[in-house]
């Protein structure tokens, strides 16, 4: 009872201490992205995109270009992309409509041409796409919505917002967002400034009208964008990886392992956790629009949590609590440094350790370590025989260093 309860506390301890950087780095990310969202670079005068607006006669604002177009000011934001196409979002808020039937909420949905990947997630009864029962619709465009049916279905029951859809991914955007990052209904352009001409400006603030003026009313609600439950899978399990690498480092730090003993249970644990995981985030994510996209992300995802925390766990549950430490006087048989491309790695080798350790022993080292020992050098082992039967290092001490 006692190693399950020191094998729960140091696991217990490792999640906390390592769930701080990460989730420090997440906020930042989150706060980043916000901050990002908001505001875009400068658009500069001589800019294709800056001569389009004008001649639009949109008025300048920051972060983009307003065109008003039935008492609805459409924006037009610039964002550059030093790697490829520059992108252009346009959008626009919808007005509420108090009604008896009104939905009560605008449900967060994406509409793109549907591609390959799609297709192949349908076929294995993996994704699920909601169906407007518009034959051509259903054929050409993807619906990307997780939330309920009746309501997505209504949202696309009109055909002039089927049509205005259409119309917009025709002139060569690539996908229209109902509740996205703050906007109400947003279409996104990723095939580069140049292209963005005067009758694009024109066609899409029609469409965008289109759609608009022909959705059922809905209430507001405060939250503008959630996520999605495919989102928060695939966040909390790129979350638990890394949770797992690091708890795989300071495990391996504290209690290291000598020999291979652990390595078959490690496989073993491994690929039952990530079968665990698999199945975990497939039930979870089934069903979805956007499943086989998050599946393929969590698998992923299971590739590197499994092995380190399996790895992690069982180096704790053999170390942990451990009591039986040995001392052991070794002579250092000799040194390697091993050099790679970003990183060299420093090595110590000694004889075995009958009734412990069979094989010579390979330990890693710092590079001070390395610098003040010499081959012949003798040092004082502390071994732990290891609850699982795997001998681990307690620690590595010179006897006779400089002598």
């Amino acid at each position: 009872m006692s190693e399950l309860v020191a094998l729960a506390l140091s696991s217990v301890f490792y999640l906390l201490v390592a769930s701080v950087p990460i989730l420090l780095i997440v906020w930042i990310a989150q706060r980043a992205r916000r901050v990002g969202a908001g505001k875009s670079r400068q658009t500069r005068s001589f800019s294709p995109f800056y001569m389009t607006m004008r001649a639009a006669r949109a008025q300048q604002v920051s972060g983009g270009f307003l065109v008003e177009h039935g008492g609805i000011a459409y924006r037009f934001r610039h964002i550059y992309n030093s790697e490829g196409p520059d992108t252009i979002q346009v959008d626009r808020t919808i007005p509420e409509r108090s009604t008896a039937d009104a939905l009560p909420e605008l449900p967060v949905m994406r509409l793109r041409e549907e591609n390959r990947r799609d297709r192949l997630g349908k076929r294995l009864h993996i994704n699920h796409e909601l169906q407007t029962g518009d034959a051509l619709f259903d054929e050409h465009i993807y619906i990307e919505c997780d939330g309920r049916d009746h309501i997505s279905h209504r949202m696309l029951s009109s055909p002039e917002v089927r049509e205005g859809v259409t119309g917009l991914l025709a002139l060569g955007f690539q996908f229209v967002d109902f509740r996205s990052q703050r906007c109400d209904l947003k279409a996104e352009w990723h095939q580069g400034a140049a292209e963005f001409d005067l009758h694009t400006v024109e066609q899409t603030v029609s469409c965008l009208a289109q759609i608009a003026d022909n959705l059922p009313a809905f209430r507001r609600v405060p939250s503008s964008s959630p996520m999605t439950t495919g989102s928060w899978v695939v966040l909390t399990s790129w979350l638990l990886a890394g949770v797992s690498l690091m708890m795989h480092w300071m495990a391996d730090a504290r209690w290291e392992p000598l020999g291979s003993g652990l390595d078959p249970l490690t496989v073993r644990a491994g690929s039952l956790l990530l079968l665990l995981h698999i199945v975990a985030v497939w039930a979870t994510v089934r069903g979805h629009s956007r499943a086989l996209r998050h599946l393929t992300s969590g698998v992923l995802a299971g590739v590197l949590l499994a092995p380190c925390a399996s790895r992690a766990l069982l180096t704790t549950a053999n170390g942990a609590g451990d009591t039986t430490i040995s001392t052991h006087e070794r002579v250092l048989s000799y040194r390697r440094m091993d050099v790679g491309e970003d990183s060299t790695s420093y090595f110590f080798f000694f004889p075995a350790v009958p009734g412990m350790v069979e094989d010579s022993l390979q330990l890693s080292v710092s590079r001070q370590e390395f610098n003040a020992a010499s081959q012949g050098d003798t040092f004082q082992l502390m071994i732990g025989a290891g609850r699982l039967g795997t001998p681990w290092l307690l620690d590595l001490e010179p006897l006779n260093i400089g002598r």
